[in-house]
């Protein structure tokens, strides 16, 4: 177990943990000498070189959190998935191994224990797991649990999928999300209307677009709202982020965006006040794409932001 959260379980299924692309691919407006100047302040494992030429690469681990509560078992993110068409990254194309299903029996879990699929939205890397190739048909993983996503995610994703049917975009709909709308899987809701969505009274979602046109977070909320001296209000819950945020990079530069956000504007808008409300809390943050153990807190850093991890 990874953390406990009130009477919320926190487990981590780790699909896989490398490095992506080049740091000034990912981010293409970061410029060099700052990447200089942060890089000996990030977390070990944040960027890495490649040792054939040296270029900085981001590293981003791929991971579902798996929580447990006295009600349900619910899956944030579903990671790549095996067998998934992925054309711009190499490293999750056709992937073919069991470390996730047994990261998942690592925490005590089978795929039909599973309640609730909660997808931060619907990039490969955070539902790709939702659907598993059988007997050459794309089948649901989860056979008893519903698949949430944003009603925006799911239009978006579309609209992708025709505008590039050959790219990642329309193997996601083919592979991923018309065989879970087929099966009757895929409850997606409004944005607006995420945080109503009745997952578990534990857990609430916090809209955060700009990654993606519907992407939520995810709120644990722990029993009261202590953490000590100096904690503040709510320090006792813990969130999980998604990719409103995908290195500690972007804690020093808030503005920063990686190539894949579809809104900059609106990302660095959701980033600014995710940060500032984690920073006044002092909760507790899961990171989904941060260095391993990819949990701690953000502080205040004059203007920008720093990360502590946890443990």
């Amino acid at each position: 177990m990874l953390a406990r959260i009130g009477a919320v379980e926190v487990w981590r299924v780790l699909e896989s943990e490398g490095p992506l692309m080049p740091v000034a691919r990912f981010f293409p407006d970061l410029a060099p000498q700052d990447l200089a100047r942060l890089r000996p302040g990030l977390p070990p494992g944040a960027v890495a070189d490649d040792p054939a030429t040296g270029e900085p690469w981001v590293v981003l681990p791929v991971q579902a959190f798996l929580l447990r509560t006295p009600r349900a078992l619910i899956l944030v993110d579903a990671c790549v998935g095996n067998r998934k068409t992925v054309v711009h990254i190499p490293q999750w194309n056709d992937r073919r191994d069991g470390r996730f299903l047994a990261g998942l029996a690592a925490a005590g879990a089978r795929p039909e224990d599973v309640d609730v699929v909660l997808c931060t939205h619907l990039h490969v890397d955070h539902a790709g797991w939702t659907t598993r190739r059988v007997d050459g048909r794309w089948v649901p993983t989860f056979p008893n649990a519903r698949v949430l996503a944003s009603a925006e995610d799911l239009a978006h994703a579309r609209a992708q999928a025709e505008a590039q049917p050959d790219a990642t975009a329309g193997a996601l709909w083919r592979e991923t999300l018309a065989p879970l709308l087929e099966a009757g899987r895929l409850d997606a809701r409004p944005l607006a209307r995420m945080a109503e969505a009745e997952i578990d009274p534990a857990l609430r979602l916090i809209p955060t677009p700009g990654h993606t046109p519907g992407h939520v977070s995810v709120l644990i909320r722990g029993e009261g709202s202590g953490g000590g001296e100096g904690a503040g209000e709510g320090a006792g819950d813990a969130a999980v982020t998604g990719d409103l945020i995908h290195s500690p990079l972007q804690c020093a530069l808030p503005d920063l965006c990686p190539v894949v956000d579809a809104d900059p504007a609106a990302a660095r808008a959701t980033r600014a006040a995710f940060l500032a409300e984690s920073a006044r809390t002092r909760r507790l943050t899961f990171a989904s794409h941060f260095p391993l153990p990819s949990a701690g807190r953000f502080r205040r850093d004059g203007d920008a932001f720093a990360w502590e991890p946890a443990f």
